[in-house]
């Protein structure tokens, strides 16, 4: 069983269930989008003790609740999905509960931590990179161990990693290769 120091953080009971099986950690459920002001406190205060580890569906909800909190809470981890949503099996829900064990240990090993936005790489330069391709941003995102997003939400977090022009350009060599 995989230990971690960090509490993790979860939409509801089903996530709580499929990780406590899997991970000796402490666990926070925001019970789905109502995630109220106190649950938002007490992530606050237990990310000042031990750190938190944000991990939600990769749907609209998980990524409406991961904004949420991380705008309260600046300093926390991410860790996402990614194999599911390459899976692209829409008839299906794709969310934590649902994902398979190595799934969610390779999510949570692998977590990244965002910082506040730079200008690591600028619109100018993202936009002539010509990521206009559903293939080429999944690449990205899988390889960088984020959840799939469109191409506004990549500047901003490639932004937010830090993530320079030349970093995703050697991505995209990759891609090509």
């Amino acid at each position: 069983m995989l230990k971690i120091s960090e509490t993790i953080v979860v939409e509801g009971k089903t996530d709580l269930v499929k990780i406590k099986q899997l991970v000796d950690a402490n666990i926070i459920t925001t019970n789905g989008s109502e995630c109220s002001n106190e649950t938002i406190n007490l992530i606050k205060k237990t990310n000042s003790k031990s750190g938190v580890i944000l991990f939600f569906d990769p749907d609209y909800v998980g990524e409406q609740i991961r904004k949420k909190i991380a705008n309260h809470v600046p300093n926390c981890k991410h860790a996402f999905l990614t194999s599911n949503v390459s899976q692209k099996n829409m008839n299906k829900k794709n969310g934590v509960a649902e994902a398979s064990d190595q799934d969610i240990l390779s999510a949570l090993k692998k977590f990244v931590c965002f910082s506040n936005p730079t200008q690591s790489i600028s619109l100018f330069e993202f936009n002539n990179l010509n990521i206009n391709s559903v293939k080429k941003r999944l690449f990205i995102c899988e390889f960088l161990n984020i959840s799939y997003c469109n191409n506004k939400q990549l500047l901003k977090r490639l932004q937010m990693m830090g993530i320079s022009i030349e970093q995703v350009k050697s991505i995209l060599e990759k891609y090509e290769n």
